[in-house]
């Protein structure tokens, strides 16, 4: 029976227990996410005796962190894995070896959840700060993108980045009108809008409504609480502090415009719009014009990534 005892006793001292001067033991660090490509996180071990390699054994997600092969210093590899909304919690095993003997040891890395909002807004973040919840923040090109492509799970509606640019046919009399591109781009049902762009052709415009469909096939639609802030013309980015409440069923994104929004027809385009005189709720003008958008998208996510 001693022996049985000795060797689970020696078994469970394993990774201290091999030659190595120093014991290496596993531990978690905690850290906020979002930390940019190489930002340092911590060490294997502080504190070191001997001289070893570093090396990573396994990690979940793959390429997530990386290690100084000669420090056992750990950090950033992947910036965009380091969210918590996606991986709140981040694993590797790194092996230890000199020539005394190896060992592994597996760090946890628990990520803190922070206003990804304020994160990624820059030069807007004061202005977003100071608002109200539901206002709209004219915010940059750079910002709304950076939103576009780190905030988790969101759908472009209205328009899916092609045919936002789009060259083709252009008609700039859309004044005093409420317009709904009909197409696949809609905002999925449980998410909330966020985020919205459009092309202006006009300077100095005020009292633009962002809108939202009452159902997906019906021509009706309601403008959200808060008008657009006083912008310019050429494509204008704007954010909503907050976000919308979350949509019941799959909707479709519209706006009012009372200076002039720009609608493209293209022969390739497989979207009606819909249009109305004025500020309207329900889109009747018929027939809609066929293979056409007008140019303005909305970003929505049904993950509450803000405060």
């Amino acid at each position: 029976m001693s022996l049985i005892f000795l060797l689970i006793f020696l078994m469970s001292c394993s990774k201290e227990s091999n030659g190595l001067k120093d014991a290496f033991t596993d531990r978690t660090i905690t850290i906020d996410e979002h930390l940019g490509q190489g930002t340092v996180i911590g060490k294997v071990k502080e504190s070191l005796e001997g001289n070893y390699v570093f090396s990573i054994a396994e990690q979940n997600p793959n390429g997530a962190i990386e290690v100084n092969a000669a420090t056992g210093e750990l950090y950033v590899a992947d910036e965009e894995l380091f969210d918590f909304e996606v991986y709140p919690e981040l694993t590797t095993t790194i092996h230890v070896a000199n020539t005394e003997g190896s060992t592994s040891v597996t760090i946890t890395v628990q990520l803190e959840d922070i206003d990804d909002m304020v994160f990624f807004l820059e030069a807007s973040r004061q202005a977003y700060l100071e608002a109200a919840d539901g206002d709209w923040i004219l915010i940059t090109e750079q910002e709304y993108n950076q939103l576009a492509n780190r905030i988790a799970g969101v759908v472009k509606s209205g328009t899916d980045d092609t045919q936002y640019v789009l060259e083709g046919t252009t008609r700039y009399e859309l004044f005093e009108a409420t317009c709904g591109n009909y197409n696949s781009h809609t905002i999925p049902e449980n998410h909330r809008l966020f985020a919205f762009k459009y092309f202006a052709t006009e300077e100095d415009v005020e009292g633009v409504n962002v809108k939202i469909s009452l159902a997906d096939v019906a021509p009706a639609y309601v403008s959200l609480p808060t008008v657009l802030p006083l912008h310019g013309s050429g494509n204008q980015f704007f954010v909503l502090k907050g976000g919308s409440d979350p949509a019941i069923r799959e909707l479709r994104l519209g706006m009012y415009a009372a200076k002039g929004g720009l609608l493209v027809t293209d022969a390739q385009l497989d979207s009606q719009v819909l249009l109305a005189r004025g500020n309207k709720e329900v889109l009747d003008e018929f027939p809609p014009q066929e293979n056409a958008v007008v140019r303005y998208q909305g970003l929505s996510t049904e993950i509450i990534q803000w405060d």
